[in-house]
């Protein structure tokens, strides 16, 4: 856990997890069958331990917080702005009844709005949170951190219990910064300790199964780990979790992620903020067709794919000729 400010060559192996988990992400969006739509529920959560992975060692030992506050907000939430001005503009021309004042605001502040970006609002609140952890992993003990850590999220699963995230206010600001702080905690933990990886893949598995088990008992029905996802709840993110483990101690063995070694799956995971705001606009353009589901997710990936090339390779050709920071924007 300590030492993870130490500069590393490009890690194949995440490159390909972030594929894995973008191009779940957008499964979900195109309505795949109940059974797929399952398998897949994992992709958020380990997209959020790749970002908390990543992001506490891009932390350096003399940071400033507003710094990186800052290049953080630009990061995620600048490029997302632009990109929802530009399709706003494109709904107003074409199907203006859809927009209204109040989907509008509520796509900016990253909530339900559109649709789709709520899970910007999620990289938001890792990012904020993972200085903190990072000061709270450098100087506690691994003892301490994991029975802190356990002793918060019981008091998350009371808070829900007893209704306290029913405000709305209340459920946007707060409701997923425990079971964010708690993903960051075990993502410091298992991409570099395999032992650690297994333990925690087995001990999530066996909580699955328990409340599986219990819903089970209680509505006769098996329940998809989508009704505990917003916010994230013990159900979904046990799922979560040990299906992450599988990826990670997977694609975290050289011989199988030099096999996925290319030049596509590096651009793909360099691109996955524009590749995944891209797929939003395809989404509407392609809801216009009508073709099954796997021909539209098949149409999405391929057409934000190309388009975030197209916009790399104008990036790349301004570069010089215009402002820095103004590039930045449509970079990542």
């Amino acid at each position: 856990m300590k030492g993870l400010t130490k500069s590393m060559k490009r890690d194949l192996g995440i490159d390909f997890l972030k594929v894995v988990g973008l191009l779940c992400i957008i499964l979900a969006h195109v309505n795949p069958p109940g059974i797929l739509f399952q398998l897949r529920n994992f992709d958020v959560v380990l997209m959020i331990l790749i970002s908390a992975y990543l992001g506490t060692k891009s932390v350096k030992k003399n940071y400033s917080i507003f710094d990186y506050y800052f290049k953080r907000f630009k990061r995620l939430v600048i490029p997302t702005w632009v990109f929802l001005i530009f399709l706003f503009t494109l709904l107003y021309i074409f199907k203006p009844s859809f927009l209204t004042i109040n989907k509008i605001l509520d796509s900016l502040i990253l909530n339900d709005g559109i649709g789709y970006v709520w899970v910007i609002r999620i990289y938001l609140i890792v990012a904020i949170l993972i200085p903190i952890c990072k000061i709270i992993v450098d100087r506690c003990n691994n003892n301490i951190i994991i029975i802190s850590t356990i002793i918060l999220y019981m008091a998350y699963e009371l808070l829900y219990y007893f209704g306290f995230f029913n405000n709305p206010i209340i459920l946007y600001l707060f409701a997923y910064i425990v079971p964010c702080y708690v993903l960051i905690i075990i993502a410091n933990y298992i991409f570099d300790n395999k032992k650690t990886l297994f333990i925690t893949g087995w001990i999530n598995l066996v909580i699955f199964i328990i409340i599986l088990y219990i819903i089970f008992k209680q509505t006769g029905e098996i329940e998809s780990t989508q009704i505990q996802k917003y916010p994230f709840r013990i159900y979904y993110l046990s799922y979560a979790l040990f299906v992450s483990s599988i990826f990670i101690l997977t694609f975290k063995n050289e011989k199988i992620y030099n096999l996925f070694n290319n030049k596509i799956i590096t651009f793909i995971s360099s691109h996955s903020l524009w590749i995944y705001l891209w797929h939003i606009l395809f989404i509407y353009v392609y809801s216009l067709i009508d073709i099954s589901w796997i021909i539209k997710y098949i149409l999405i990936i391929i057409s934000s794919l190309l388009i975030t090339i197209i916009q790399s390779s104008i990036v790349c050709a301004l570069e010089g000729k215009i402002s820095k920071k103004m590039l930045e924007i449509f970079k990542g």
